[in-house]
């Protein structure tokens, strides 16, 4: 990893623990962006990078107002995103291995705690666009 990268990346953990929601949808096109880059574009199994870019699209829909989480599993996802920018920030520039090991843990526990929500989301999403996380629900 780059010097450049990885304060870009100190950066974008950092305005999201200040201040998740503006942040969030500022960072939100570069974040996608990369998970785009890794999330393979032919049919294959589900991963665990679909399941984040799922959940970021929930989260980004959910603060622009779009599809609305109820209030519980709203704050559960930000809390989760808050453990994540906490946690990155203090490991990614130690141990960057570990980092993103943990941050995928969180990601699958909130992907499991909301994953009635996701279902739903996800056939709300497909209304719209028919081939919309083509591996889940």
């Amino acid at each position: 990893m780059t010097k450049e990268r990885l304060e870009e990346l100190k950066e974008q953990v950092a305005s999201i623990g200040h201040n998740l929601g503006p942040a969030f949808l500022e960072a939100e096109e570069r974040v996608r962006t990369e998970v785009d880059k890794l999330v393979p574009t032919e049919p294959e199994p589900e991963t665990e990078l679909e399941r984040a870019k799922i959940v970021l699209d929930l989260m980004s829909s959910h603060i622009r107002g779009e599809y609305l989480l109820p209030e519980p599993s709203a704050a559960y996802t930000a809390v989760g995103f808050l453990i994540i920018a906490a946690y990155t920030g203090v490991t990614i520039a130690t141990v960057p291995a570990i980092s993103v090991a943990g941050d995928v843990a969180i990601l699958g526990f909130i992907y499991a705690a909301l994953r009635e929500e996701i279902e739903e989301y996800v056939q709300w999403r497909r209304k719209a666009e028919p081939d919309y996380a083509k591996h889940e629900a």
